[in-house]
């Protein structure tokens, strides 16, 4: 039901070795939105089987739905955090079809409390093993904008500069790298 693809040297380690929870240094769980319930079941298995246990450090690197999976992973009860995360995220409901950002931004962070819980915070900082690692994109000028029509004359800025050169979208948009090893 799975199928591992892999380089020849990592195909050679699997086949003299097993598949080994040892054998990952780096879990990567991109952005995708809700496609991320396709993975909800392989998620409690990897985290509430395969890698149970484990004292070896793992990072687990994620941006957009894969930064709430590596949140949920790094909490005491991984399973218990990512089935609060796909219950909450399935039950968001809103007042209209075409909700005020005011309205998002109030049910996303009903939904963080509710994944996070009291201590859920604490405890991704805290792990020793399971260590995240968020990437997060900001926008700056008018693409921040919350009026469509400013957005949209920011996206076309960025079309035009992008066209000229990709350093030219530097002062639109910004990465944060955000990570819980404490340093």
């Amino acid at each position: 039901m799975i199928e591992i693809h892999a380089g020849k040297t990592a195909a050679r380690i699997i086949n003299e070795q097993g598949l080994k929870p040892e054998l990952f240094r780096s879990f990567l769980g991109a952005s995708g939105g809700p496609k991320w319930f396709t993975l909800f079941g392989l998620d409690k298995y990897l985290f509430g089987e395969f890698f149970k246990g484990r004292t070896q450090q793992l990072n687990l690197i994620g941006s957009s739905a894969g930064a709430f999976r590596a949140a949920c992973f790094s909490q005491n009860d991984p399973v218990a955090a990512i089935t609060r995360l796909a219950k909450s995220y399935s039950e968001t409901r809103y007042s209209t079809n075409k909700p005020t950002p005011k309205e998002i931004t109030q049910k996303a962070r009903a939904l963080l409390e509710e994944v996070f819980g009291d201590n859920g915070v604490t405890e991704i900082i805290n792990n020793p093993v399971f260590k995240s690692h968020f990437i997060v994109a900001k926008s700056n000028g008018l693409v921040a904008s919350e009026q469509k029509a400013l957005q949209l004359l920011g996206l076309t800025k960025s079309y035009l500069s992008n066209r000229v050169h990709r350093r030219f979208l530097t002062k639109q948009y910004g990465a944060f790298y955000i990570s819980s090893t404490k340093q």
